[in-house]
């Protein structure tokens, strides 16, 4: 009879090409991933033959945020899925086997997670590009190349900041249609409570996901003032509350779950 061996210590590098490889063939992933390529292209080419009536009111980089929103929630999705599907459907059982400390699977997971939103960032960046040059160029304008590192760095923070939500919900829930429906939900019925009155209005204020309050902050910054310190406390809040609480409690019960 021969004995199964298991590898006593994977290299790092192996683990984040193994967590890579989830999202390409996570069905799910690699469908909103085509998806998210599709809304740039389409926000891309709508925006092209817009471009006079968008250059009134943004120019140069402001105009990379308008696929932002889109591609956030998606983008957070994408994280999402590759997390809480090993729990659903007993992938961890192989996982935590061939690499028992949990603890560096979870962070292969999260540089894989950066990674993928660096890509996004990035393919917003160049359907910008495409936009603001061949906008110009159809409507016989000018193109604006305007640099702000404020508003360049900011859709990046913006991303991360939704990613790092995503998966600190997905190591805590590891259900992938709860995780989704608390990553929507939630900051969507905020928003609802704050429209009823003026003391739910200032509550909610503190409840905002951090990555809604950096845009107020970026959006102020724009119009030329600065953010007060009530934004900026309100911003380390969302950040305690939506990632490092769940963050926290969430790498406890991964250690801990049993993996069945």
């Amino acid at each position: 009879m021969t004995a199964i061996t298991v590898p006593t210590h994977v290299r790092f590098g192996n683990l984040v090409k193994a967590e890579s490889r989830k999202y390409v063939n996570t069905r799910a992933a690699l469908v909103l991933s085509i998806l998210m390529a599709a809304v740039l292209a389409v926000v891309t080419i709508g925006a092209i033959a817009a471009y006079p009536d968008l250059t009134k009111v943004a120019t140069g980089t402001n105009l990379q945020f308008l696929p932002l929103a889109m591609t956030s929630t998606l983008t957070a999705i994408i994280v999402i899925l590759p997390v809480t599907s090993e729990w659903t459907q007993r992938g961890v059982l192989t996982t935590f086997v061939v690499e028992p400390r949990r603890e560096r699977v979870v962070a292969a997971k999260a540089l894989v997670m950066l990674g993928v939103v660096l890509t996004v960032w990035l393919a917003i960046q160049l359907s910008w590009a495409v936009f603001n040059a061949a906008g110009a160029a159809a409507h016989g304008l000018e193109a604006s190349w305007e640099f702000h590192w404020t508003r360049w760095l900011g859709g990046i923070e913006v991303l991360f900041l939704n990613a790092a939500v995503a998966f600190a919900l997905a190591l805590l829930l590891r259900n992938t249609a709860l995780t989704i429906t608390v990553f929507v939900a939630v900051p969507f019925t905020v928003g609802a409570l704050s429209q009823f009155g003026e003391l739910l209005e200032k509550i909610t204020a503190w409840l905002r996901s951090p990555g809604a309050i950096l845009q107020t902050i970026l959006s102020t910054q724009t119009s030329g003032q600065t953010p007060d310190a009530t934004l900026w406390g309100q911003f380390t809040v969302g950040i305690i509350i939506w990632i490092v609480v769940p963050l926290a409690i969430g790498l406890w019960l991964n250690h801990r779950a049993d993996a069945k």
